[in-house]
């Protein structure tokens, strides 16, 4: 025709109310082809609310309304609650269905999500996966937020560009009182040292960057810390601090940080293990020792863990460690079958889930085999191991300047020798 092109084409479409406007019309490159109409479109309601603040719960509901309270009070009022029971076994679901109730009867934006037991950071997660906001604020069923933070947080990132994250100091409350002021912060130094606690609010787009959200895995706690350094290395972290104490941290003696500060050393490690490309050889290494010999809190948590979480290689991987802590020799036995084979499992299982960049389940596979007397099947992990990441050959050599394990490690004998 008059206007043909060996170029591809763009084809128009009309929607018209009646067929005599399908009849055949002059076209003009100018012109349109005939009367069109607004196609009607289905649309919410109501718009999305800006934050969305989300509070997991486990057996805390004398505490939970207090903090609701504190989020009601907030100077800034549009956000959401969505407030995550994470299988509490007491009558803190009861005690939440009521507490929401009350609010959406207030017309204020709060739903009730149950869940199994996942524990903090899956809860957290499970919430932030029905938010609808922009922004997410987490925040703990037992803290306090101070009725002007929300509304200095959204300020900030709603003018300032160059900000994806609001954080205010913390005062700690309860069974004693403390304050942190939050350092000045810096990329590097936030993997050595936890600059930040939980309750910022920062972006959706920030969680959405990290596979899984909170790590489920870490011991004892630190989710949070995991979080932020994943954030900054797959996002980047840049913080605006209040200089005020606008987050309230309540301190109880039977409180998970209590339980933290005396599991420091797992709850480290299981951070660290997280992290095998940012942290050098002799850390992890280092963190894998504390897995030899353990408690018996620690060891029924990692069985938690690998029960909850059966498709993350890292609980394996310190499931296998610890295996391999109890044996020292290959026919120490346990009811059921022999340490050492069930360590070698546990390897296999945690290599098999883990992404190619982490090669500490393929190390520690390599030295059971060794220790178990298969050395052909040791030398064939360990070579292909080092063909793929340098420095770990070094670290082989030097092992016993790295660890605490003294046992004989014999040379590396590849195929090609």
């Amino acid at each position: 025709g008059k206007y043909t092109s060996r170029h591809p084409a763009q084809v128009m479409v009309d929607v018209v109310q009646s067929p005599s406007e399908c009849l055949p019309r002059q076209l003009t490159l100018e012109g349109c082809w005939g009367a069109r109409t607004q196609v009607s479109v289905i649309r919410p309601k109501s718009l999305r609310p800006k934050v969305s603040i989300i509070v997991p719960l486990y057996n805390q509901g004398h505490l939970l309304g207090e903090t609701l309270e504190s989020v009601a009070a907030q100077s800034f009022q549009d956000w959401e609650v969505v407030v995550v029971n994470d299988g509490s076994t007491d009558d803190s679901r009861e005690v939440a269905q009521r507490l929401v109730a009350k609010y959406q009867s207030l017309g204020l934006k709060m739903r009730l999500h149950n869940k199994v037991n996942g524990g903090l950071a899956d809860a957290r997660n499970a919430g932030i996966r029905l938010a609808r906001g922009d922004y997410l604020f987490p925040l703990d069923a037992d803290d306090l937020v101070l009725p002007q933070f929300l509304s200095q947080a959204v300020e900030v990132l709603a003018f300032n560009s160059s900000v994806n994250l609001v954080i205010a100091d913390l005062k700690g409350f309860g069974a004693w009182e403390y304050s942190w002021r939050l350092p000045e912060y810096d990329p590097l130094d936030l993997r050595y040292t936890n600059m930040f606690h939980c309750s910022a609010v920062f972006p959706l787009s920030m969680w959405a960057a990290v596979p899984g959200g909170y790590p489920t895995t870490t011991l004892f706690g630190y989710e949070d810390w995991a979080f932020w350094i994943f954030a900054e290395s797959l996002h980047g972290v840049r913080p605006h601090h209040i200089k005020e104490e606008q987050f309230m941290y309540r301190i109880r003696a039977d409180s998970m940080h209590q339980s933290l500060l005396q599991n420091q050393d797992f709850g480290l490690a299981s951070v660290r293990m997280l992290h095998p490309d940012l942290y050098p050889v002799e850390l992890l290494l280092a963190a894998h020792d504390k897995f030899k010999e353990v408690s018996e809190k620690v060891r029924v948590l990692v069985k938690e863990k690998v029960e909850k979480f059966p498709y993350v290689s890292v609980v394996h991987l310190m499931a296998g460690m610890l295996s391999e802590g109890l044996g020292t020799h290959p026919q120490d036995a346990h009811g059921s079958g022999f340490y050492w084979e069930d360590a070698e499992a546990s390897y296999t299982r945690a290599r098999d889930l883990a992404a190619f960049h982490d090669w500490q389940p393929r190390w520690r596979l390599g030295l059971m085999l060794q220790r178990t007397g298969k050395y052909k099947e040791s030398n064939a992990t360990l070579a292909a191991l080092f063909d793929d990441f340098s420095g770990l050959e070094d670290a082989y050599i030097g092992l016993s300047q790295w660890t605490s394990e003294k046992d004989l490690r014999f040379p590396l004998r590849r195929e090609s020798q």
